[in-house]
């Protein structure tokens, strides 16, 4: 019976770790689903920043919410009563909602909230 060489198994398992390594850095996560967080966010009503600030800006305003950590949400379907009060930038809210994420956004958000109330 023939011994197999102390290099040969050490070569075979650098080559399965390297394999394992280049997998595992390729590796994506991509939930299945998000599980719905309601909140109460305190803050301020502003203009929601661009994610891409190279290039032509467009001067629209969409409203969202500046939070008193510094921190963007977009505001999604809010009543007509809700889109009325929040017409002047620089208004201190309370908005209620569930927290949604919103990746394809073109501004620069943590997430949006699906607006219930705001105060």
């Amino acid at each position: 019976m023939k011994f197999i060489k102390p290099g040969l198994i050490l070569f075979v398992i650098a080559i399965l770790l390297a394999f394992g390594l280049f997998k595992l850095k390729n590796y994506k996560y991509t939930p299945t689903s998000i599980t719905p967080t309601q909140v109460e966010i305190y803050g301020t009503i502003t203009c929601l920043p661009h994610k891409n600030k190279t290039g032509p800006q467009t001067m629209e305003c969409a409203f969202g919410l500046k939070d008193d950590a510094g921190k963007f949400y977009g505001l999604k379907n809010m009543s007509q009563q809700d889109t009325m009060s929040v017409k002047t930038t620089g208004k201190r809210v309370i908005v209620a909602g569930v927290l949604s994420s919103d990746p394809d956004s073109k501004y620069d958000i943590e997430s949006s909230i699906d607006v219930q109330s705001i105060n």
